[in-house]
Order: C-alpha cells, then structure tokens, then sequence
C-alpha cells in the first residue's frame, strides 16, 4: 500500500528525467508522507525552474540551458523585460528562434577547455517598435568564419529566414572573447 507508493515516489523524483508524469501521486499515502512528498517537488521545482516568462517557449528553452549552466559551471545571465500578451511571434517560429541561439551558445560553451569565466546572457526586452533578444557568450574563438563542414550553420540560417518573414533584423558579431547575436522583431503597431 502506502510503502510501496513512497518508495515508487521516491525512486521517481531521484531518476534523472526530463519529463515526470504522475497520476494520483499522493492516494494511499499517509498526511506526513503527502506533505513530504509536495515538500520535495517544490525544492526539485526551484532548483530546475528558473525562468518564469509566463511565455511556455521561452521558459522551456531557458530553463533548460539554465539547468546546463548549472550542471557545467557557466554562468548563466537573463534579463526579461516584455509583455508576454504583445509577442506576434508564432510558438513554432520563437522555437526556432531561441532554440537555436541558446544551443549555439551551449555549444560554444561546451568548446571552451578553461571553464573560468565562461558565461551565457540573454536578454529579452520590448521597446515601443521591437522585441529585441540579446544572446552573448563567452568565446576562445577568434575566426570569424565559422565552421567548414556543411552541418554547421544550419541553425543561424533558420533564425535568419524567421527574422526575413518577420521583417525583423538579426545582426551577429563575432570578437576574440564574445559572441553575440542580436536580433529585432517588430511589434505589430496596430
């Protein structure tokens, strides 16, 4: 009975996973082991859940580069300031926007062998005429010109196509020490 589910409980929320679906978690469990239990979920929540956009996209890559930066020691930056009501980007074109900008800069990261001083920040603030996302992070590379194999580059390609059926702007630089990306979506000014 109520053992068994602690045990199946507790072996859940210890198994590393991306996504954990419960049905009933806490039924056949005593009052202490239900307050133990949603007293571990709200620690795992606050340890994994560090963007709260109220923008499920946003957050969902966010938080899992967040969880990277912790896992990696990088230090992970964020700067949000928009209103999630007045984003006209589709969920599937903002996937391939900041899905593709956070992995590149995972990547980037990840290609750095001195793990001192590497950082990713992302800022995603709203003017009166844009929505502007920021994206820097830390870089040993200093050739401009990018990878020579043909599955490179693929990514920044899709963001740009995004930005052309938006009409916004994505403008990337490359020095010795940081890469950034940045690009424009017009608010739609009705």
């Amino acid at each position: 009975g109520g053992q068994k589910k602690r045990v199946f409980l507790a072996s859940a929320l210890i198994s590393p996973c991306n996504l954990l679906i419960l049905d009933e978690p806490v039924s056949g469990i005593d009052e202490n082991g239900t307050r133990s239990f949603y007293k571990i979920l709200q620690e795992l929540k606050n340890k994994y859940v560090f963007s709260k956009t109220g923008n499920l996209v946003i957050d969902t890559f966010v938080n899992s580069a967040y969880t990277f930066a912790q896992n990696n020691g990088v230090k992970f930056h964020t700067d949000f300031k928009f209103d999630k009501n007045s984003i006209m980007v589709s969920d599937y074109d903002m996937c391939i926007i900041i899905g593709n900008l956070l992995d590149n800069s995972i990547n980037a990261c990840k290609k750095q062998k001195e793990k001192e001083g590497v950082y990713i920040k992302l800022a995603i603030v709203q003017t009166d005429r844009h929505l502007v996302i920021d994206v820097k992070n830390s870089s040993t590379q200093s050739d401009v010109g990018g990878s020579k194999d043909m599955t490179h580059g693929y990514g920044i390609q899709n963001v740009k196509n995004t930005m052309d059926k938006y009409n916004g702007i994505m403008e990337i630089k490359n020095t010795y020490g940081e890469y950034e990306t940045l690009v424009l979506i017009p608010i739609n000014q009705d």
